[in-house]
């Protein structure tokens, strides 16, 4: 499979990843967490990407403000990881 384009597809590889993520928003900031929810259909709010921090708690993003997604944690459903 080849590396997701669009930012979109970006976030629903990160979402289907069973490891941390390196989100990178607009700035330079990076967070690293475990991407768990997403909603990326614009409804009442903006649309929004959650993660679970290492440290402990929940960070919630707006998708606006993200300028990539990358996985770089260990992918703990891969076949070997243990």
């Amino acid at each position: 499979m080849g590396t997701p384009q669009s930012l979109q597809e970006q976030i629903e590889a990160a979402f289907d990843y069973r490891g941390d993520v390196t989100v990178t928003l607009a700035g330079g900031e990076q967070i690293v967490g475990f991407l768990f929810n997403r909603d990326l259909r614009p409804a009442r709010e903006a649309p929004y990407v959650e993660l679970f921090l290492p440290a402990g708690g929940r960070r919630k993003i707006e998708v606006a403000r993200i300028e990539s997604v990358a996985l770089t944690g260990r992918d703990h459903a891969a076949k070997g990881a243990s």
